[in-house]
């Protein structure tokens, strides 16, 4: 633990210059890297043929194992090959992560810029690529990572006894911080990536003088670039006088079951305490049932606390979701700009439970329209409102539905069985959530919006929540995302479909609990007790990781009954306890179906609009780390540079895949933002056709969404 450890990839420079000149490894002109395999195949094909981005040729029209919707496919009653469970097309009947073999010349480096005589830098012009260096980068072939750190930090492999787990060490002297990444089996019962991150802060509690270490939030449901389920921004305060490299290694420790001095790696510890307590940030990514990832750095809190220091971004940067990848990934650049508009887009879906029970809430809300869209505009939104119904039937055979979103809902034999009631025949089997007989699913909207699309119009507004289904089934929280995901991709100028730098606010409006959840979860009541409250975040953790989707990242609000809280006028056992969490989770909030005024929530969400950021979303999943941002006026001569800072600056809101502004510094109206930065390969499939594109995915301006 005294020699300092050899960078284990040494980056690249790139001078993003104007000119015809192929950068040495890219594709020539008119050619494009598979995204699977990484070599260079043509972008178009011949007439009657189409790409196939699994192996990299160009085959027959029809010959699609990819498209359910193919007639002509042998397989055609069996999901396409593309499973979001299974992510990039690997060996999924394996319990092991899908093997890389590196090129056995030693060539794998994995910066492979775009050439800037060819790229597409989405309104940016080559010369706004300034020189990017690449990061360092932490490569494990066995343990299947690939991480992106600071160039000046110092990194080893970690081993102990005979020993060589899947693990590395890093620290940064000049920032102030320890960090640490680890591939290891999941802990028996630990079965998302939500439980592992809890079992890591009871694991810390449990430490010798950490016993009064506390959790602050929840963290956050995400889905990495990759399509991996993680809990990402998970933070522990630890009031102590150890260094942070001190606590990582007692972290360490306790996570293998070995004593902190047991741990070898050739590092020189660099990060100093300074009274004020430790911080870690951290997050988890689930690979299988075999493979969990945990990523973590720490500081001191004095160091945390100032919105502007290094240490905070690069702790949160590890712990954010978007400098991890797969070993045998690549990172390229790219660039994205906008002219800033006065206000924030801000497209609304109602999901509104029109059954009996709701007639009064369903009055109050349609009288309410006119003040709430007044309101919106009192908040300086540029809004559009949808309306869908939360009738359900026979989702998983809605071809017009996303296989994304299809995959999520359970198979015909999951659920609970329905009850046997004393003295009445036995009640049929309903098929399973949202499946024939339609007794359990209403009229089948799945998720359309009334009247086609959004809309600005307070009466158009008001018709829609009369027009929505009055089935007396409540699938409101996951009609409403059916309904986001009718919508997409985000494209300019439809009127059904979600703009491309819109805030998604998906609005849920019942008196029931979650339909889904109410058939999947047992035990359900007013209140519920611990392990049910753990089997409902389980249940709901894909979900969340749909909603947290960089081309999505919702914010969900609810009008329910509250856990919690006392109703007098809603069915008892009707307690929203699913809707409630996800509410939570995704930063939204809710107000009580039962308060004499419902409309006071409406009012709530009206004013809400005034805080989201009328930021830049980006392209692909950046690595938070390389994201700079610029100023330029409206021809492009530049004006300034904006520093990164949470007080007076920007920063890279990973969940959302958007910069966020603070301060004085918020870049103006008409001015023009450009926003160089890095992202790793494999979440932007180039396309010349919608064929090209894995599953249900499109081709949108050059790439699958």
């Amino acid at each position: 633990m005294v020699k300092r450890s050899l960078l284990l990839l040494s980056g690249l420079l790139l001078l993003a210059a104007c000119g015809d000149d192929v950068v040495e490894g890219q594709c020539d002109p008119g050619m494009t890297a598979n995204p699977v395999t990484g070599e260079c195949v043509a972008r178009q094909c011949d007439e009657g043929q189409r790409y196939n981005p699994v192996d990299g040729n160009c085959v027959d029209e029809g010959d699609n194992p990819d498209d359910p919707n193919d007639a002509g496919d042998a397989g055609d009653e069996e999901d396409p090959d593309y499973d979001p469970d299974c992510p990039f097309f690997q060996d999924c009947d394996s319990e092991e992560p899908a093997p890389w073999n590196p090129p056995a010349d030693g060539s794998y480096d994995p910066f492979e810029p775009q050439d800037p005589a060819t790229a597409t830098y989405h309104s940016c012009e080559s010369s706004d690529v300034g020189p990017m260096s690449a990061p360092q980068f932490i490569l494990h072939r066995a343990g299947d990572y690939l991480l992106a750190v600071g160039r000046g930090a110092e990194v080893s492999p970690l081993t102990f006894f005979d020993r060589n787990p899947h693990a590395h060490v890093l620290e940064e002297a000049d920032q102030g911080y320890a960090g640490f990444i680890v591939s290891i089996n999941p802990r028996s019962g630990f079965t998302t990536a939500t439980d592992m991150a809890y079992w890591l802060s009871d694991t810390i509690s449990a430490i010798p003088g950490y016993d009064e270490s506390a959790r602050e939030g929840a963290g956050r449901t995400y889905r990495t670039h990759d399509g991996y389920n993680a809990s990402v921004m998970n933070h522990v305060r630890i009031p102590t006088a150890d260094t942070p490299g001190e606590a990582r290694d007692k972290i360490l420790a306790s996570i293998f079951g070995i004593g902190a001095s047991d741990l070898v790696y050739e590092l020189d510890e660099a990060s100093a305490a300074d009274d004020s307590g430790l911080h870690l940030s951290y997050k988890t990514v689930m690979r299988s049932d075999q493979q969990v990832i945990i990523v973590g750095g720490i500081t001191t809190q004095g160091r945390y606390d100032q919105p502007d220091h290094a240490a905070r971004f690069a702790i949160e940067d590890l712990a954010g979701g978007t400098a991890l990848a797969m070993a045998g990934e690549t990172m390229s650049d790219e660039c994205v700009s906008l002219t800033l508009r006065d206000t924030t887009e801000v497209d609304i879906i109602i999901s509104m439970d029109a059954s009996g029970s709701m007639s009064s809430v369903q009055s109050a809300l349609t009288g309410f329209t006119e003040e709430f869209t007044n309101l919106l505009n009192e908040a300086g939104v540029d809004w559009r409102i949808g309306v869908t119904g939360v009738d359900c039937d026979g989702i998983q055979d809605d071809q017009e539905l996303s296989y994304d979103f299809r995959s999520l809902w359970p198979g015909p034999d999951e659920g609970i069985d329905p009850p046997n009631i004393p003295g009445l025949p036995p009640l049929p089997d309903m098929g399973g959530p949202c499946n024939p007989p339609a007794l359990d699913g209403g009229g089948g909207n799945n998720g359309k919006l009334i009247g086609g699309g959004f809309t600005r119009d307070p009466q158009a507004i008001a018709d829609r929540l009369n027009d929505v289904s009055t089935a007396g089934v409540e699938y409101t929280l996951t009609m409403g995302m059916a309904a986001i995901d009718r919508s997409l991709p985000r494209a300019q100028g439809a009127v059904d479909k979600i703009r491309p730098n819109a805030q998604i606010i998906l609005v849920t409006v019942t008196d029931e609990r979650e339909e889904l959840v109410g058939q999947m979860i047992s035990g359900l009541g007013n209140s519920i007790g611990a392990s049910t409250q753990a089997e409902l975040e389980t249940f709901l953790d894909p979900w969340l990781g749909w909603l947290a989707r960089p081309d999505i990242g919702a914010i969900v609000y609810g009008l329910h009954w509250i856990p919690g809280q006392a109703c007098a006028t809603a069915e008892q056992g009707s307690v929203a306890h699913g809707i409630q969490h996800v509410v939570e989770q995704t930063g939204g909030a809710a107000g009580s179906v039962c308060q004499p005024d419902v409309t006071e929530t409406f009012r709530d969400i009206a004013n809400a609009t005034r805080d989201l950021s009328s930021g830049l979303r980006l392209v692909g999943n950046p690595y938070a780390s390389s994201v700079s941002v610029d100023v330029t006026d409206l021809d492009g001569n530049f004006e300034r540079s904006i520093p990164r800072s949470a007080a007076d600056g920007f920063d890279l809101d990973t969940a959302y895949n958007s910069l966020m502004f603070y301060g004085p510094e918020v870049p103006e109206t008409d001015q023009r933002v450009v926003a160089p930065f890095l992202r790793w390969n494999r979440n932007v499939i180039p396309c010349g056709e919608d064929a090209a594109c894995p599953g249900s995915k499109k081709c949108v301006l050059g790439r699958c969404e």
